[in-house]
């Protein structure tokens, strides 16, 4: 009978078939996810908040674009604002090419003056520009969140993407503008995304909250010739003194 070969559920105890009809299996796998991909999208994005030992506040923002089409290359973009003075200054960089070509779970961009690398929540960031630079180390303080429950979002006609989000790395290291350089603490918010996707008809709306409750919290839209394609939200809770729980 179907029912005593398993192949229909109903009736049967809760334990023998939930996991199965329930099970939602994460499709990204760490640190190998860290390493590029053979997709003709990929990016690694970080946003973080550093303060010096005398209360100043900077804020930035650095990723590297992995193009894989007819030729393959990348795109760095840097951002840094002084809070204090509200100066902005940005700068990017282009190659042929992939640097981190054949590295195993990591990521390595070496750039010169210029350098993202990372595996399992360690990472390194340094930038050096005529303006500013920093020189960063990371580590992962929260549990990693796969977008979508599975680390797989559906774009529709647009394709699909692999997503994982480190929402607070703790920082050390030195920044600041050009000859004020100062040792900074901070927090980051890391994105890594790849895929088959068509990435340059898309739009996003996309917003990463960092609360002072422990609360990090996710919300985006995803359009596709200016229709609505993908809004999603996700969220996890680590409290300042006690245990991780997601919600």
């Amino acid at each position: 009978m179907l029912w005593n070969a398993g192949m229909i559920f109903t009736n049967q105890p809760a334990e023998v078939w939930y996991d199965v009809k329930f099970e939602n299996p994460v499709l990204v796998r760490l640190p190998a996810d860290d390493a590029p991909h053979q997709t003709a999208t990929e990016w690694w994005y970080y946003n973080g908040h550093l303060q010096t030992q005398s209360g100043k506040n900077y804020t930035f923002h650095y990723v590297v674009f992995l193009i894989q089409r007819l030729k393959n290359h990348i795109i760095a973009h840097v951002s840094f604002t002084d809070q204090q003075t509200g100066e902005h200054y940005t700068d990017q960089k282009r190659t042929a090419g992939n640097p981190s070509h054949g590295t195993v779970d990591l990521f390595h961009y070496n750039l010169g003056d210029w350098l993202m690398s990372g595996s399992d929540g360690k990472d390194k960031l340094r930038v050096n520009t005529p303006e500013f630079s920093f020189d960063l180390n990371l580590r992962s303080s929260v549990p990693t969140v796969f977008q979508g429950g599975t680390g797989l979002l559906d774009f529709k006609q647009a394709g699909e993407s692999y997503y994982y989000t480190r929402p607070r790395m703790k920082i050390t290291g030195t920044a600041g503008p050009a000859g004020q350089e100062k040792p900074v603490n901070g927090v980051a918010w890391f994105d890594h995304q790849w895929g088959d996707f068509y990435s340059t008809g898309m739009r996003y709306n996309w917003f990463a909250l960092q609360l002072d409750d422990g609360a990090d919290i996710m919300l985006f839209e995803i359009a596709l010739d200016g229709k609505s394609v993908l809004f999603e939200g996700t969220s996890l809770f680590q409290s300042i003194n006690g245990p991780e729980t997601e919600g």
